[in-house]
Formats: structure tokens, C-alpha cells, sequence
């Protein structure tokens, strides 16, 4: 849980430009993340009680919070490529139906899958190269018709919900 705390803080910090997107800062939160899965891949316990806590977290998320999550979902997919598009096809929607009922035939599941922390990381990197490059974030504003203060609303918001649910 260490490294998820220290992981969620640099993101917090990082996205909110408290820290800047150093190389140092970087590497420093891809360790922690990446320890962090070594940790659950080899004790067992460990990631399903991760399991377990995130399931709760999302049960008792609100409705607006699962909006967020589900309203990002075309935005994600229009600036991915095609690979990582398809991802995020497959897990939003499991994301959020695991939070709110049955999976219906759109959103099949994938076995010993964790959505929330690819959706999430995931998310947390790009909002990081969304700030760090203007010409990047305008590119994506163009393509999606949106302002600049909407695409980082957007990211801002999925970043404040992965780490309140990952943490």
C-alpha cells in the first residue's frame, strides 16, 4: 500500500503541476507503480484484498463520478491509436458495469483483468504529456472540437477519480 500512497501522490502532483513532469519524477512514479504490481503478482492476498477494496470503492462511487468515467470514454478512444483504442473500449465499459450491474453483450469480461489501474495509469500518463506539450494538447483539442480547458477538465477528473479509487 506504500507504493500505491507514494504512486497516487506523485500522479496528484505531477497532473496538478506541484511537481514538474521530470525525468527524475517520472521514473520515480513508474517504479512505484511497477512495484506495486510486482507486489500483488507475487502474494496473492495482497491483490485480492486490492480487489476487494477497489470493488467496494466503486460500489460506493456516486453516479456523476461513474458518468465521468463513462462520458470520457469517446474522448479516450478518438486520440489513441487503434491497439490502445481498443482497450479502453474494453475496459471502461467493464469498469463501470462491474460497478453497476450485469455485464450487458457490449462489454464482455476479461478474466483476471484489473481495468481500474490500466484505465487509470494509462490516463495519468497521458494528462502528463497533455501538459508537458502544448502543441500535443492542442492537436487533441482540435481533433475532438474542445476547448484546451475541456480536454484537461476531462483528464483532471479521471486522474482525481483513479486515485481516490486506487489508492
Amino acid at each position: 500500500m506504500d507504493l500505491t500512497t507514494v504512486h497516487a501522490g506523485l500522479t496528484r502532483q505531477i497532473v496538478s503541476e506541484d511537481l514538474p513532469p521530470s525525468e527524475e519524477n517520472l521514473a520515480l512514479q513508474t517504479v512505484c507503480e511497477e512495484g506495486a504490481r510486482a507486489v500483488r503478482a507475487t502474494h496473492p492476498e495482497i491483490a485480492e484484498n486490492r480487489r476487494i477494496l477497489s470493488r467496494q470503492a466503486w460500489k460506493e462511487m456516486t453516479p456523476e463520478a461513474r458518468a465521468t468515467v463513462e462520458a470520457a470514454l469517446p474522448v479516450l478512444t478518438a486520440i489513441s491509436e487503434d491497439d490502445l483504442a481498443d482497450q479502453f473500449r474494453k475496459d471502461i465499459p467493464e469498469l463501470v458495469n462491474d460497478a453497476i450491474g450485469p455485464v450487458p453483450d457490449w462489454a464482455p469480461k476479461l478474466p483476471g483483468a484489473d481495468p481500474a489501474t490500466r484505465i487509470f495509469g494509462r490516463v495519468s500518463r497521458m494528462s502528463i504529456i497533455l501538459r508537458s506539450s502544448v502543441e500535443t494538447l492542442d492537436a487533441v483539442a482540435a481533433r475532438l472540437g474542445m476547448t484546451r480547458g475541456e480536454v484537461i477538465g476531462i483528464f483532471v477528473g479521471l486522474v482525481s477519480l483513479g486515485i481516490s479509487l486506487i489508492s
